[in-house]
This record gives structure tokens, sequence and C-alpha cells, in this order.
């Protein structure tokens, strides 16, 4: 198995579980919230966006 967010999935979907951490994600790292405007620099940003990307359609797939 791949450490790649788009490669992994929640074994057992759990939507309400899902849900919460959604929630949580988008607090902590939604558009124009201040994580987005710590980084120094722009690769790690990107990578790191990627990430978030990745772990929000893991959640949203295991939410539907």
């Amino acid at each position: 198995m791949s450490d790649e967010p788009s490669a992994m999935s929640l074994p057992t979907p759990v939507p309400d579980l899902a849900t919460s951490a959604l929630e949580a994600l988008h607090f902590v790292a939604g558009p124009g919230e201040p994580w987005h405007q710590g980084w120094t620099i722009e690769t790690d940003q990107v990578e790191a966006q990627q990430t978030i990307d990745g772990l929000t359609a893991i959640l949203q797939a295991a939410n539907s």
C-alpha cells in the first residue's frame, strides 16, 4: 500500500466519523483559513494542498 492519500481508503466506511473528520479538516485547512498563509516554500504549500485534497476525497467517498 502506498502512503499517498489518493491510494488510500477507509477499510470500513463510517459516515458519521468521516463527516466529523471532513468538518475538522475544512475548519483548519479550508480555503481562506490561516493554514494557507504560513508557507514559506511554494513547493511545500503545493504538496500540502495535494495531501489535503486527497484526504478530502477519501473522506467524501466514505461519507457517501
